[in-house]
């Protein structure tokens, strides 16, 4: 079957790292088959992390937008839109400071996809609690970074509601240090300190182990 092998060649390479090869294979793939029902949203994922770290964040943000068109409902979507966030957010810091106007509407732009990201991981692992470990991770870091963009615009209040969410939930996934302890003092002028000490105590403990 032409469709599986186009498809797979593309996810070896991905795998193996080979960026260019991955997402000219994908793009060929793609071309071949538009409307693929079995892989269209998994390879406009792939392709969206191939462009990402090929540098060329326009091409990915393009892949993710996507899939939002023709597959609202992908499971993949709590991923890609998070690389959509990043790649926002990395194009946001490589301007000048003589492109303030641009660089707010970029960072807008990839707090969006974050804040998306959540609630597109979180429809996603409600359908699918077979990769529940996959969903929560991807939920947790949109989370977490959706934060940091609020605790950076001084939208404290947002960015700890974040914060709320990730409780109990996503603990214990790969980015509950990193919200604990970026938190922190913002939970200590909102008078909610002990709650966040002994959230970053508990972090200590569990890294030094």
């Amino acid at each position: 079957n032409r469709e599986i092998v186009m498809y797979h060649r593309a996810s070896n390479s991905l795998v193996l790292g080979k960026m260019r090869e991955s997402a000219e294979q994908y793009e060929e793939f793609l071309k071949a088959f538009p409307e693929s029902e079995r892989f269209l949203d998994a390879g406009l994922a792939d392709l969206s992390i191939a462009r990402f770290n090929l540098q060329d964040y326009t091409a990915s943000i393009a892949a993710v937008d996507r899939i939002l068109a023709e597959r609202p409902d992908s499971n993949q979507l709590g991923r890609t839109l998070n690389i959509k966030g990043d790649a926002y957010t990395v194009m946001a810091s490589n301007l000048s400071k003589e492109q303030e106007e641009q660089e707010a509407e970029w960072r807008r732009e990839g707090l969006e996809a974050y804040v998306a990201a959540v609630g597109a991981g979180e429809a996603a692992l409600a359908r699918d609690g077979d990769r529940a470990d996959f969903y929560k991770n991807s939920i947790a870091e949109a989370l977490w970074k959706s934060a940091d963009i609020y605790y950076q615009n001084e939208e404290i209040e947002k960015g700890l509601a974040q914060y709320d969410h990730f409780f109990p939930d996503y603990a214990g996934t790969y980015w509950e240090a990193q919200i604990s302890v970026f938190s922190l003092e913002h939970l200590e002028a909102a008078g909610r300190g002990e709650e966040g000490l002994n959230q970053v105590e508990k972090m200590i403990l569990l890294l030094g182990n």
